[in-house]
């Protein structure tokens, strides 16, 4: 999956008990994606 944008949906200062997470969109090139699949995201592009 290449990921296009990222977005951090919480407020400046928020603090940690109350971070939400944040959102990614992107393509998948190959495969799918299944209910219950673990991912891992990781910065850059080999």
């Amino acid at each position: 999956m290449h990921v296009l944008r990222s977005f951090d949906i919480n407020k400046p200062g928020s603090k940690i008990a109350n971070i939400k997470g944040g959102v990614i969109g992107g393509s998948l090139t190959e495969g799918q994606f299944n209910i219950g699949d673990e991912i891992e995201i990781k910065p850059g592009f080999k």
